[in-house]
């Protein structure tokens, strides 16, 4: 699955972008490109840790474990951390299973 997500140019800080992850029910592969000029933040399944996504053209990919300890990617959340300036995307790659028939 492949996202595109604009980030317009004034959008304000803290502004919230939920990424889609279409048919997918279990990410083995995720990568995340910032090309907004400024650092984001991103919460993984809901939760209040985040990650930083540095300003400039940065890139995080995180592969999912195997194993019952280990926790399924199922959602992502990036948020703004200033006001835009200028065009920005964010384009994300999730690689993973699609749901059972």
């Amino acid at each position: 699955m492949v996202t595109v997500l604009g980030v317009p140019d004034t959008t304000a800080d803290c502004t919230e972008y939920d990424v889609p992850f279409g048919t997918i029910a279990k990410a083995q592969l995720i990568k995340v490109r910032n090309r907004t000029g400024q650092e984001l933040k991103m919460y993984f399944n809901g939760g209040t840790e985040h990650f930083r996504l540095s300003a400039g053209v940065s890139t995080f990919t995180i592969e999912a474990e195997e194993g019952p300890a280990c926790q399924e990617i199922a959602s992502i959340k990036l948020k703004t951390t200033q006001i835009q300036s200028g065009q920005g995307y964010i384009d994300v790659l999730i690689f993973g299973d699609p749901p059972a028939p």
